[in-house]
C-alpha cells in the first residue's frame, strides 16, 4: 500500500496504544496523539504462502545522516530486535482508535547491507527456528566483545587483580593496547614519598608527552565520616565495612572544615581500623570536621600534553590524570585474545627470556660490522628503559658472518624477569651490532578468561 500521509509541521499524526495489553481495544481513551518523523524506507518480501518455508521480509532504511550506523555499532547490528509492521487503509489514517490489519511481528535475522546512503536488514517470523543466530551478538575473530575497565557494563576489571611480587618487590603488569608491557612509570607527583604528602600535597614535576604515571583514581560510592586533627595525622571515625586497608590512599570530600577536604588530593592510609582511618595530615589545622571519604583505585595514566607541577601552583589548579586534556589511560586493552593471555595467563613467578632478536634497520638485518669472531651476549641488570627487570641467569651466542651478527641462541632462559632486559655486545672485533630481548609472561595454556571470553575461545 501506497499513502501520502499528510503531515503537521513536518510530522506524522498517528494515534497509537498507550498500553498494549489493550489491543484491540475501541476505547478512545486507550489511545493518544503522536507525531512521527517522516522516513524513507523501502520494503519487500511480506507475502505470506499456504506452504514452503515463512518469509524472510528485507527493510531498507535511508543512512545520510549516519544515524542507522551509530546504532548498529553500539547494539550489535540490532539483531534480534523486535520490528512491528502497522498496516491500514489511507482513509482511517488519524483515526482514534486506529482502524488497522492484524500486526505483523518479525526479528531482525542479520544486517545484509550497510553503506553510506542506505542499511538493509533481512527480517525472521517469531516461529521461524531456521537460521537463528546463536549467541545472539556478534562474534568477530580475534576481537574481545566486551568493554574494558567497565564493570557495569559487563566488561573486564583489569586493575584490581594487576599486582604481584617478585622476589619480594611488588610489580604492576601494565600494557599499551599493542600489548606492549609499560615499566617505565612513576607514581604521579611522587606521591610514594612520605614528604610529598605531608609537606607539599604532590612534588613539583615536569611531564612530557608520552610519560607514564600511577594515580591513585576516586572510585565507589562516599563513606561518612568525621575528622579529627593529631598532629601529624589525622583520624576518621567511619561505620565498619569500610573496606579500606593500611597503605591506600583515600580522597576527603566535602567537609565542613576547608582544610580537611585537602583539594581532592589523595591521602596516605597509615592504619586502618574496623571504625577508624589514620591518614598522613599535609596540614595540621584540622578541627573536627564531618564529611566523606572516597576509595581510591591506582591506575595508570598517560601524558599527552605536555606540562609542569609547581610547588607554588594552588592547590585547585593542579593538573591531575583525571584532566583528559593532559592524560588518557595508559593501561588499555587490545580487545584481543592475545591481550587476555598476557593479563590473565601471567606467570607471577617470573618469566624467563625466551629469545634475542637481531635489530633491523629498514628491513634489513644490521648486525653491525667488522665482526672476526663472535661478541659475548651482555644482559643488563636493567630493561631497555633503565628500570630494574628483577631476573637473573639469561645466556646466549651470537651467530656472526660477513663481519655481522645475524642471529642469537639461547643458551639459558633465566628467570624471574618481570620485564625484558636490555642487550649488547662485548668483543669480537667489530662493532654497532643491537638486539631486543623477549620474556615469556603469556603463562600456561587453557587460561581463565574473565566473563567466559569468546564463546568456545580457549588460550593456547
Amino acid at each position: 500500500m501506497t499513502a501520502d500521509l499528510t503531515s503537521v509541521d513536518g510530522y506524522v499524526k498517528l494515534y497509537t496504544l498507550l498500553d498494549d495489553n489493550n489491543f484491540g481495544s475501541t476505547t478512545p481513551g486507550h489511545y493518544g496523539e503522536q507525531f512521527y518523523i517522516p522516513f524513507p524506507v523501502e520494503s519487500e518480501g511480506w507475502e505470506v504462502g499456504g506452504s514452503g518455508s515463512l518469509p524472510r521480509p528485507t527493510v531498507r532504511f535511508a543512512n545520510i545522516n549516519q544515524y542507522w550506523s551509530a546504532h548498529l555499532s553500539n547494539y550489535d547490528d540490532l539483531v534480534g530486535a523486535k520490528v512491528i509492521r502497522r498496516r491500514t487503509l489511507q482513509k482511517h489514517l488519524g483515526t482514534k482508535p486506529p482502524v488497522e490489519f492484524n500486526r505483523d511481528v518479525y526479528y531482525i535475522e542479520r544486517k545484509t547491507t550497510e553503506t553510506a546512503t542506505m542499511v538493509e536488514f533481512e527480517l525472521a517470523s517469531a516461529f521461524d527456528v531456521q537460521g537463528i543466530q546463536l549467541p545472539r551478538r556478534a562474534v568477530v575473530a580475534a576481537r574481545c566483545p566486551w568493554k574494558y575497565k567497565d564493570p557495569d557494563q559487563g566488561g573486564c576489571d583489569w586493575p584490581a587483580d594487576n599486582r604481584f611480587t617478585i622476589n619480594s618487590v611488588e610489580h604492576t603488569l601494565y600494557f599499551d593496547k599493542d600489548d606492549n608491557r609499560v615499566t617505565n612509570h612513576a607514581v604521579w607527583g611522587r606521591q610514594d614519598v612520605s614528604s610529598n604528602r605531608t609537606s607539599n600535597l604532590y612534588a613539583a614535576q615536569s611531564y612530557s608527552v608520552g610519560d607514564y604515571v600511577e594515580y591513585y583514581r576516586p572510585i565507589g560510592g562516599l563513606i561518612s565520616a568525621s575528622a579529627v586533627s593529631s598532629g601529624a595525622n589525622v583520624t576518621f571515625t567511619v561505620a565498619s565495612g569500610h573496606g579500606i586497608t593500611t597503605g591506600e590512599f583515600v580522597i576527603a570530600k566535602g567537609f565542613t572544615d576547608e582544610d580537611a577536604n585537602f583539594k581532592a588530593v589523595p591521602l596516605y592510609v597509615s592504619d586502618a581500623q574496623a571504625t577508624a582511618i589514620t591518614v598522613q595530615n599535609p596540614s595540621a589545622t584540622i578541627t573536627t570536621s564531618i564529611g566523606y571519604l572516597q576509595a581510591t583505585r591506582v591506575t595508570l595514566y598517560k601524558c599527552i600534553t605536555a606540562h609542569q607541577l609547581a610547588t607554588g601552583d594552588d592547590a585547585d589548579d593542579i593538573i591531575r590524570p583525571t584532566n583528559i586534556s593532559y592524560w588518557e589511560f595508559g593501561d588499555v586493552c587490545g580487545k584481543r585474545l592475545n591481550s587476555c593471555a598476557i593479563r590473565y595467563g601471567h606467570n607471577s613467578a617470573g618469566s624467563g627470556v625466551t629469545s634475542v632478536i637481531v635489530t633491523k634497520t629498514n628491513g634489513a638485518v644490521g648486525g653491525g660490522s667488522g665482526y672476526t669472531s663472535a661478541p659475548t651476549v651482555v644482559f643488563s641488570s636493567n630493561d631497555v628503559d633503565g628500570n630494574a627487570h628483577g631476573g637473573s641467569g639469561a645466556a646466549a651466542t651470537a651467530v656472526v658472518s660477513g663481519g655481522k651478527v645475524i642471529s642469537i641462541t639461547m643458551t639459558a632462559n633465566g628467570s624471574d624477569y618481570n620485564s625484558a632486559p636490555a642487550v649488547s655486545f662485548s668483543g669480537g672485533g667489530g662493532s654497532g651490532a643491537a638486539a631486543e630481548a623477549n620474556i615469556n609472561n603469556r603463562g600456561t595454556l587453557n587460561v581463565a578468561l574473565p566473563f567466559g571470553g569468546f564463546p568456545g575461545a580457549a588460550i593456547g
